[in-house]
């Protein structure tokens, strides 16, 4: 634009310059370090009167073509959904001030047919007697890129849209879905529980075939209904509302999960070593971080090594953005990277044995994610498996 607005001063330059080689010199050296196609439109011929020869490098045509083209230059040159607006733009340029610029995007057809995207910086040059507008001076440039980048950032924009009103739509049905398991299914569970216990007041206990058939009708039972619990617990983390985060001491939190897991620990004989003293706070929901060590902790000691006793360690410490909280045991480890996949999936299990829910681990690592935490795991398999939680440093918490 600025450009455009010094070219329309030119006038200036030649009245003290004169009409010599100075001045010959002088607009031919400004033509060369003008960027773009340089060009003078005349509004009484609708033609333009010159362009210099960066016009061949954008467009293919020479100053000469473009001046033989006379009134048809637009036509030729513009494309035919632009030149309305274009015309509109051209009237427009009469009601600038002498200094002022104006710039307008379009597009222009080469000669080899393709598309170039221009950007015009326009000016007054010169008015007739009456002051209306004979001539403007313009400075343009290829934007095509820039419009392109443009083009496809607005897709994506589009694009990202769609996807989310997608992902929406499908989060909305699995909520439906969520819901109708966990209150719609409740009471036929319950009913079919009661329905056992009736059938076995009823019917003859010493006979063995139906009392294996009501063991496994029952135990199918309980699963269903152990399932349906899960999907309650799994249903929480995803919508429920975020509780808020408060400063915990980890050393009494640990504790406290200790005491409540006192006797599986006592009946596995194991240790549970504890060292807190490179970060001792985290910023979390309370009752989440007690839950998240109790089911850690109750993990080691459900997967210990039948060769060993039982060693867990606790131990945390100042990371990037917040603390890190890693639990290892030297219990029968993992299979990683074979079995990462199931050891937080839902309903996935790394190991068959002992019997478990599947959505312990699935739980926890969802809960971090919500928070912008995260867990990994790193495993040894038949040495040892440890467990790391990092807990984000909110700005402002309490």
């Amino acid at each position: 634009m600025g450009s455009a607005a010094a070219l329309s001063k030119l006038r200036v330059a030649e009245s003290l310059l004169g009409d010599g080689f100075e001045a010959f010199h002088f607009y031919e050296q400004v033509v060369k370090l003008v960027p773009g196609i340089l060009y003078v439109y005349n509004h009484e011929l609708q033609s333009n009167e010159y362009s210099n020869t960066s016009i061949g490098a954008l467009l293919g045509y020479s100053p000469e073509e473009v001046l033989e083209m006379g009134a048809n230059v637009l036509p030729q040159l513009i494309h035919p959904d632009d030149l309305p607006r274009l015309g509109v733009y051209f009237q427009q340029l009469a009601g600038l001030f002498d200094g002022e610029t104006s710039s307008i995007d379009y597009r222009a057809i080469a000669r080899d047919g393709s598309i170039v995207w221009l950007r015009s910086n326009d000016a007054v040059f010169e008015r007739d007697e009456n002051g209306r507008l004979r001539r403007h001076v313009g400075v343009t440039n290829d934007v095509t890129e820039e419009v392109n980048k443009a083009a496809r950032l607005k897709d994506a924009y589009h694009d990202l849209q769609r996807r989310t009103a997608q992902l929406e739509y499908t989060n909305a049905e699995l909520e439906q879905l969520t819901y109708i398991a966990t209150h719609d299914l409740k009471g036929p569970l319950s009913n079919l529980r009661h329905l056992i216990e009736m059938l076995r007041e009823e019917l003859d206990p010493a006979d063995q075939g139906i009392a294996e058939i009501l063991g496994w009708i029952e135990a199918s039972s309980r699963q269903a209904h152990d399932k349906l619990q899960a999907l309650v617990g799994v249903a929480k983390v995803r919508s429920a509302e975020l509780s808020p985060r408060v400063r915990i001491d980890l050393q009494s939190t640990a504790r406290s999960a200790c005491n409540v897991l006192a006797r599986e620990i006592d009946a596995a004989q194991a240790t549970v070593l504890i060292d807190f003293e490179a970060a001792t706070e985290v910023f979390f929901p309370q009752f989440e971080v007690s839950s998240m060590l109790e089911n850690l902790i109750s993990n080691a000691l459900k997967y210990a090594h039948p060769d060993r006793t039982p060693e867990i360690h606790l131990l945390s410490r100042k990371v990037a953005g917040g603390v890190a909280l890693s639990i290892q045991d030297n219990g029968t480890g993992i299979d990683l990277p074979r079995d990462e996949e199931k050891v937080f999936g839902l309903f996935k299990r790394a190991h068959v044995e002992p019997a478990g829910s599947g959505i312990a681990m699935y739980t926890i690592r969802k809960l971090l994610e919500r928070y912008e935490g995260h867990i990994t795991v790193d495993s040894v398999e038949g040495e040892w498996a440890k467990f790391t939680l990092f807990f984000p440093n909110p700005e402002k918490e309490s």
